[in-house]
């Protein structure tokens, strides 16, 4: 019974350690977006206007820019679409003119998320951790290019009526990152990182293997015509 009371105490003091790092890793990894986000933001915005440009010809951005707005940084976009369009409300035109913002730490929010996992997961090297922090910074950017230019198209179009299939399906995607899909992707993207330290590759001995033997790979050969082909 004691030993149990034991594991079980270990197990809470393991879990108390864990939420604690996360803390720790979260106002850290703020911090240093705070500091880092603008040029982050700044850096990805021309990839954004091209983006949208690719997925809609039709659109001819005014403005897209990065600013601070009543204390707050903020992406603007000003765009004009220039197709036949109908809305909600029963209006139609040929051309729409759509201004707004988001929040910039939007841009950031997957960093955010994956990095502090990241630092606080347990049972990894400084190496591994290295390592992984990297994959996942090059996941958190790939992500990034697919949400937001993806989002702010939905933004412009919130309120028109979509009957096309792609306008359908941005809007599910607009959706879905409005309610929690955001997060779910950036924890998608932690936990396939760190996988790839916790995936087993199965290991072979060759010891007391005869040549006419089943090669111990399971390719269906002799050992002779498989992975001892070149050895006496």
């Amino acid at each position: 019974m004691k030993k149990l009371d034991n594991i079980k105490n270990s197990n809470k003091f393991n879990i108390l350690i864990f939420s604690i790092k996360i803390v720790i890793s979260f106002i850290f990894i703020s911090i240093f977006l705070y500091i880092v986000g603008p040029f982050y933001s700044k850096a990805l915005i021309p990839i954004f206007s091209k983006e949208i440009k690719l997925l809609h010809p039709e659109y001819v951005i005014n403005t897209i820019k990065y600013e601070k707005k009543f204390g707050t940084n903020e992406l603007l976009l000003d765009v004009s679409i220039h197709r036949r369009h109908f809305t909600v409300n029963g209006d139609f035109g040929s051309v729409r003119n759509v201004s707004f913002s988001i929040y910039s730490s939007t841009i950031y929010s997957h960093p955010i998320i994956i990095f502090t996992l990241m630092l606080s997961w347990p049972g990894l090297g400084i190496k591994k951790r290295l390592i992984a922090l990297f994959i996942s910074g090059l996941f958190a950017i790939l992500i990034t290019l697919i949400d937001i230019p993806i989002y702010l198209i939905y933004l412009a179009e919130n309120d028109l009526v979509i009957n096309t299939i792609f306008g359908k399906i941005r809007s599910f995607w607009g959706f879905f990152l409005e309610t929690g899909g955001r997060q779910f992707l950036s924890l998608l993207a932690f936990f396939i990182t760190i996988s790839f330290f916790y995936l087993k590759i199965p290991s072979f001995t060759f010891e007391n293997i005869k040549r006419n033997d089943p090669c111990p790979c399971k390719s269906g050969k002799k050992y002779k015509n498989c992975c001892g082909i070149n050895k006496v």
